[in-house]
């Protein structure tokens, strides 16, 4: 697995040729990153809570990339109304090839930018042969 740091928190993962970006917010220092999105290859979008610096580039994301899935708790999916959505919750995981990704809880308050109720803020543990990473 491959990863890339692109700001705040966001990171760009590559296993067996499929990218996650996870909290989309790339715009935040992309003078320093570089990253461009429209020149990628997003394949899943992986949101662990609703605050603005985790989820402030996501649409630009589903514009550029509209066959990425999105992985989230139910409340993020159904916000963004992607049809290509795979809302999972506490205890739930979502597989990608040999990849196995887990939401675990990250204890603290969960909410859009709007203040509507974003669900509860989730870090993922990434399982594949012989490594697991915690990402929160």
């Amino acid at each position: 697995m491959k990863i890339k740091f692109l700001g705040q928190n966001c990171f760009l993962f590559t296993y067996k040729g499929k990218n996650i970006l996870s909290d989309p917010f790339y715009n935040y220092q992309k003078e320093k990153s570089g990253f461009d999105i429209s020149s990628q290859k997003i394949d899943y979008v992986l949101i662990t809570h609703a605050h603005g610096d985790h989820i402030a580039d996501v649409k630009e994301v589903l514009q550029h990339h509209p066959e990425a899935s999105v992985i989230g708790q139910p409340e993020i999916c159904g916000h963004f109304g992607h049809p290509n959505s795979i809302d999972i919750n506490f205890g739930g995981s979502a597989k990608i090839d040999d990849l196995k990704i887990s939401m675990v809880p990250a204890s603290h308050t969960s909410s859009f930018p709007d203040g509507t109720y974003g669900g509860e803020p989730a870090g993922y543990i990434f399982r594949f042969p012989g490594k697991n990473i915690y990402f929160a």
